[in-house]
């Protein structure tokens, strides 16, 4: 007796949920009331198994028959397609939607294709302007999962950073990176940073630097640091009070006044908005 009260206590339960469920997006009714509004009907076929296929035009499709091991084969040779019509139709659709910019030859459009390109994207570079690897040509500073470490004093002595393009006139420019000291530095207040020179002979302020907290077990730091308005950027170069080893990451350089989230540098194409 106590097992069918609990079973149909169970019952209950279970159609009351489905009841109350009704209106959500994961009830039959509510997908079948909505089908409508999200997607256009397909017109009616002749009632056998068919499949979407692609026409190649915009906004058209086309549907072909699944051959059925039941029916007559002789009225469904239709829905067989050999290896060349295949082929056929699936380097069609890769035409239609890919396009090839860069090839293993670049004087032989038929050769390998290296890199491809989606048609109808409006795509710009990675906006980060600053090759990071150049660090690594510091005496003594290495590279271990996207963070570079070593003594500042050599940084600094590397002279002038290489950025992709020259300093557009009259623009501001917005620098950020993550900078962390040695724990086993001898000076605390090390100050290590990129510095803005400009073709007045200035430099940007220590002042106009902005840092925010990362962690403090280690000791990090996000600095955002903008060139002035109204300057004409020159040259961009590391600086530091005191030596000692410190660890850099996420170095991204932009045009405009605005941080953005990191990207890195290099052939990196980003869909336009994203």
């Amino acid at each position: 007796m106590k097992k069918f009260l609990f079973i149909l206590f169970g019952l209950f339960v279970i159609a009351g949920a489905f009841a109350a469920g009704e209106n959500i997006p994961t009830s039959k009714s509510y997908v079948d009331s909505k089908l409508g509004e999200k997607q256009d009907t397909i017109p009616a076929n002749d009632g056998t198994t068919q499949v979407l296929t692609n026409t190649g035009t915009a906004g058209e499709y086309g549907t072909k028959g699944i051959y059925d091991a039941n029916g007559a084969y002789a009225t469904q040779t239709q829905n067989l397609v050999d290896a060349a019509t295949m082929n056929a139709g699936v380097q069609n659709a890769i035409n239609s939607e890919f396009q090839c910019i860069e090839w293993a030859n670049p004087n032989d459009h038929s050769s390998d294709c290296l890199l491809m390109d989606v048609f109808g994207q409006t795509e710009h570079r990675s906006p980060n302007l600053f090759d990071s690897s150049q660090i690594l040509k510091a005496s003594g500073w290495t590279e271990n999962n996207g963070v570079y470490s070593g003594q500042i004093n050599n940084l600094y002595r590397l002279g002038d950073m290489i950025i992709s393009q020259e300093f557009k006139p009259d623009t501001q420019y917005t620098l950020s990176y993550t900078l962390a000291n040695d724990e086993n530095n001898i000076y605390a207040d090390v100050n290590a940073r990129f510095q803005f020179r400009y073709t007045d002979g200035t430099t940007s302020s220590p002042s106009n630097y902005v840092y925010t907290t990362i962690s403090t077990d280690p000791l990090r730091w996000r600095v955002v640091a903008r060139s002035a308005s109204g300057k004409t950027i020159s040259a961009l170069y590391t600086n530091y009070n005191h030596n000692g080893i410190i660890y850099l990451s996420d170095i991204q350089l932009q045009e405009g006044t605005t941080a953005t989230p990191y990207v890195p540098y290099g052939n990196l194409y980003l869909p336009n908005g994203e």
